[in-house]
């Protein structure tokens, strides 16, 4: 196991402590640190050995959060480095370290800037204690910012200017962490950040339960959805269905999730299930015929001509002259006519 003893793993969580301690408790599988300290207003959950749980004043928002990790971290970090993560990202590849990386005062991901100042995102970074009590110096107190941003973009020029802090180039930044930017499978990182990326880790399993522990106020729908089309794009179909429904669990009109539901329902055989999402689509969205196209369709393909034919006719009050409905019309009142001319001559 690596040994980091300069370095304190920490986390500050107010809303998903018991996600935050699963994240640091992956983080301790592959590391020793000086001390492990989650900081939050409220006691987890979840058991907590080798984890010290500290009380801060409750964090509410996202400003409160970037206020505290500028203004009021240093005070908890005795040690030369402090690794800070969210529950949404941790250490992956402890083969990864590199002795280097304590020649700089903040490490985080790359982003996707081209300026210069593109290192680095802060949900899972390695910062100084230096640079934990130089950013006091910069004096803010409240800023609709992420605290990475003004650390990382807007405060940078001073850090580096009056302190002497050192930002790690993105050539080590890569070796370090990933978030946006996805790594070579050959060349994992130490660690990541983000909720799209944890399907490379998690069972679908450990996913499902994780997400039991989280505050559904807080799920952040984009990055999760993200995770949908990745396990869409890997074929794993009932890991997509089950984490688009989560979604819909609470935000029930979400038209993405509906969508992402509803091709992922398709191909795992739940065609009940794409039904529903289709007809929800079809209320939302009351002039996109794409979904009474689908739905006459799947009726089609179950032989329910009846519905079938009541689907097209909706679409064609909608578009009168579509022409591929109008035969599949003509073909279905075809057969219908066929049938009723069959019945009559078998009276």
């Amino acid at each position: 196991m690596l040994s980091l003893p300069r370095v304190t793993l920490v986390c500050v969580d107010c809303v998903n402590p018991a996600a935050a301690v699963i994240a640091m408790r992956r983080s301790m599988e592959h590391c020793t640190f000086a001390r492990a300290v989650l900081l939050t207003h409220q006691s987890p959950t979840a058991s907590t050995p080798g984890i010290d749980v500290l009380p801060i004043s409750r964090i509410s928002s996202r400003e409160e959060y970037s206020h505290f990790m500028l203004n009021e971290l240093g005070r908890f970090v005795a040690s030369d480095y402090a690794l800070v993560i969210q529950w949404d990202g941790y250490v992956v590849n402890s083969g990864a370290w590199r002795e280097q990386f304590l020649d700089y005062d903040y490490i985080g991901a790359k982003w996707w800037h081209k300026d210069g100042c593109n290192v680095g995102n802060g949900g899972f970074s390695l910062r100084s204690k230096k640079l934990l009590d130089a950013v006091q110096s910069l004096g803010v107190r409240g800023s609709i910012l992420n605290e990475d941003d003004v650390i990382c973009r807007i405060g940078r020029p001073a850090l580096e200017a009056r302190h002497g802090i050192r930002f790690a180039p993105e050539s080590v930044a890569d070796q370090f962490a990933f978030e946006r930017i996805a790594p070579l499978e050959q060349a994992l990182p130490f660690g990541f950040h983000g909720l799209f990326n944890m399907g490379r880790f998690l069972s679908a399993t450990d996913l499902q339960d994780l997400f039991l522990l989280l505050d559904p106020r807080t799920i952040a729908y984009v990055e999760t959805l993200e995770l949908v089309q990745k396990y869409i794009q890997e074929k794993r179909w009932q890991e997509a269905v089950w984490l688009a429904s989560r979604v819909l669990d609470f935000n029930r009109d979400n038209v993405a999730a509906l969508r992402l539901l509803s091709v992922a329902a398709y191909h795992a055989g739940r065609m009940s299930l794409v039904v529903r999402a289709l007809q929800n689509l079809h209320r939302i969205e009351p002039l996109n015929t794409e979904y009474l196209a689908d739905l006459g369709d799947l009726a089609l393909a179950a032989k329910q001509a009846f519905e079938a034919s009541n689907y097209y006719r909706k679409l064609l009050e909608i578009k009168p002259n579509d022409g591929p409905t109008l035969e599949k019309l003509r073909r279905l009142d075809g057969a219908a006519a066929q049938m009723e001319e069959a019945s009559a001559n078998a009276g």
